[in-house]
């Protein structure tokens, strides 16, 4: 047993992945291609992640989602001793922002962010069972991690005007912690 047995609980481009998995399970939203020339469909949005950036300029309307300050909570309750007797936090804190990019639209922008904001509010919804909690919201893509809470962290309504685009965003604090059936033995 070593640190590398670990890797994937570290792998945080997995949470986002995820998250953006979520959205686009709806059908309101893609994955864009890495083409070029690509184009989305008429009426279905790009959601892009921070590794997805060769193309964002292009399309709009646009989310993206960018996952900072990942840290561990420190509760020992929520920590998992390995068999080399390593104690590791389980339980990490996050803030995601949603950025909404439309053309010079309000109807459009406001009609957006509202549908985005709205499929964010469930990506962790409380459910009675422990069981339900790892099939819906965003934790039935996640493989290694679990979303435990996502709270509104404040809604920046302002919109933004540059160059002919609307920019507004949506920020949550997620709590997530590693799903215990995939940790190493």
């Amino acid at each position: 047993m070593s640190a590398i047995d670990y890797k994937s609980f570290f792998d945080y481009a997995k949470l986002e992945i995820g998250i953006q998995d979520y959205f686009i399970a709806s059908g309101l939203f893609c994955r864009p291609e890495t083409s070029e020339d690509w184009t989305p469909e008429m009426g279905i949005i790009p959601i892009y992640t921070a590794f997805e950036s060769a193309s964002f300029e292009k399309n709009t309307p646009r989310l993206a989602l960018d996952l900072s300050g990942i840290a561990p909570v420190k509760l020992h309750a929520q920590a998992h001793i390995g068999a080399d007797s390593i104690v590791r936090t389980t339980l990490y804190r996050a803030r995601i922002r949603i950025t909404i990019d439309t053309t010079a639209n309000y109807t459009s922008h406001t009609d957006i962010r509202a549908t985005a904001a709205a499929f964010a509010s469930e990506m962790a919804p409380f459910v009675s069972s422990a069981v339900d909690s790892a099939t819906l919201g965003a934790n039935q893509f996640l493989e290694f991690f679990a979303l435990v809470l996502v709270d509104d962290a404040g809604q920046d309504t302002a919109i933004t005007s540059d160059d002919g685009f609307y920019t507004s965003s949506l920020n949550y604090n997620l709590t997530f912690g590693w799903r215990r059936e995939k940790l190493p033995a």
